[in-house]
């Protein structure tokens, strides 16, 4: 089963989906957020320490946004009655970012790995 089809037939199957592309989208980012940095230079001193600072507070800025993003995803999957399961080794993967996660509820998570057995 193809990554991209594994809410396909739930309830709000696009809710699900876009829960899930959102997680992806926000880890993605997460993972790709490094601090700047420039070199120490005597000569300028305390404008490089002050330069290195200043990215400092941008690289945490966009941390909290970040992780403000995936905790507002997480509490609309709780609020939701659903849980997030990872189905990567049991689905091919097609969307950007390689994985997505399964959105919903222990039983529908059990009655779709039982699919995908059945459709191996």
């Amino acid at each position: 089963m193809k990554n991209s089809e594994i809410h396909n037939g739930l309830e709000r199957g696009e809710i699900r989906n876009f829960l899930a592309k959102s997680l992806i989208d926000a880890t993605v980012r997460s993972n790709n957020n490094r601090p700047s940095s420039v070199p120490y230079d005597e000569k300028r001193g305390l404008e490089s320490l002050i330069r290195n600072a200043e990215f400092q507070i941008e690289y945490w800025k966009r941390y909290v946004e970040i992780h403000k993003q995936i905790q507002a995803i997480e509490q609309l999957i709780y609020l939701s009655n659903w849980q997030e399961f990872d189905v990567s080794d049991e689905t091919i993967k097609d969307n950007p970012g390689g994985w997505m996660s399964f959105i919903g509820t222990e039983k529908e998570y059990n009655n779709l790995l039982k699919t995908i057995k059945t459709n191996k």
